[in-house]
């Protein structure tokens, strides 16, 4: 359950990313991008906490992950040609993507190509491994934030670890030493990232007079302590008392959490055509992109069943 409403979380903070575009007011437009801006650093943490501590054998995981997201991905990425007058050759070439969203799920193959070799190195280097993360961590969420502010740095830019593989490990970290990690620590680092997040884009906005997103960025080193003090705390949270339909709704939105990401990007396109309000894009864009969901859902359990009663 706790994965299931982070998985929610992640997703609705994503969708807003895209829908604050439409939000003129900059102190709403702040705070609510404050909150957000976490959103894909909690996925891919998800991803590392559920699959880095199984054992599985390497052509099993590849046939059930690839054949889980590659067949929607080429469908949206047809959609979002044909919606944006796409060159196809550009696409299929890897000069560009269909739409600006999907650049994630060329990411996350790559984590879950390197998936079965991790596992390995997790199982009997998770001392070292805990360095190699330090290591990320200095070269990617600490060096860029000593630079920004003209402080000196380490110069450790040829490391080879780099990108989102960091948060991907921390997924795992986090599920082996739960029950160790004490919460209230977290809430405090979570409200620092939070505030200082807050506070130094306004400052930009409002005192030097010019917009700045570095610390909005998922790297940036107070969207990393949010991101891992919220994972922390729904993740320690008691949400034992979610049940009954609203467990089973809680379920639906994060089983079709996928296929939303993909579609939201288009509702969200069309949202504005019938109206420039943040509230009714937002409100638009998330029950289209699901109600889209749930008709797909449907639409293949049937295709489902017509196929089976045909093989027997």
């Amino acid at each position: 359950m706790n994965i299931d409403i982070l998985r929610i979380i992640a997703l609705l903070d994503i969708i807003l990313i895209h829908t604050l575009k439409s939000q003129n007011n900059f102190d709403i437009l702040n705070f609510m991008f404050t909150f957000v801006s976490i959103g894909i650093n909690l996925f891919i943490m998800i991803s590392g906490y559920l699959l880095l501590d199984k054992e599985e054998n390497p052509l099993i995981f590849y046939k059930k992950r690839f054949f889980s997201i590659i067949p929607l991905y080429i469908i949206w990425s047809i959609v979002y040609i044909i919606y944006y007058k796409e060159n196809p050759l550009y696409i299929i070439s890897g000069y560009r993507y269909a739409a600006g969203h999907l650049w994630y799920i060329p990411m996350i193959t790559g984590l879950y190509i390197i998936t079965p070799w991790l596992r390995k190195v997790l199982k009997y280097c998770g001392k070292e491994t805990g360095i190699v993360v330090l290591m990320w961590f200095i070269v990617n969420i600490l060096n860029p934030a000593l630079i920004f502010f003209k402080l000196p740095f380490l110069n450790l830019s040829a490391f080879p670890i780099t990108g989102f593989l960091g948060y991907y490990i921390l997924g795992y970290y986090i599920k082996k030493y739960k029950d160790k990690i004490h919460i209230n620590y977290y809430r405090i680092i979570y409200i620092l990232g939070f505030i200082f997040t807050f506070a130094i884009s306004w400052y930009f906005m409002k005192i030097v007079g010019k917009k700045n997103v570095f610390f909005y960025d998922k790297n940036s080193i107070s969207v990393f302590f949010m991101s891992i003090g919220f994972f922390i705390i729904m993740i320690k949270a008691d949400l034992g008392y979610i049940k009954g339909k609203a467990a089973a709704a809680v379920k639906f939105l994060s089983v079709h959490s996928y296929f939303v990401y993909l579609a939201h990007l288009l509702f969200y396109e069309i949202g504005m055509y019938i109206t420039k309000n943040f509230y009714m894009v937002t409100l638009f864009c998330i029950s289209a992109s699901y109600f889209t969901a749930y008709i797909y859902s449907k639409a293949e359990k049937i295709l489902k069943k017509i196929l089976w009663q045909q093989k027997d």
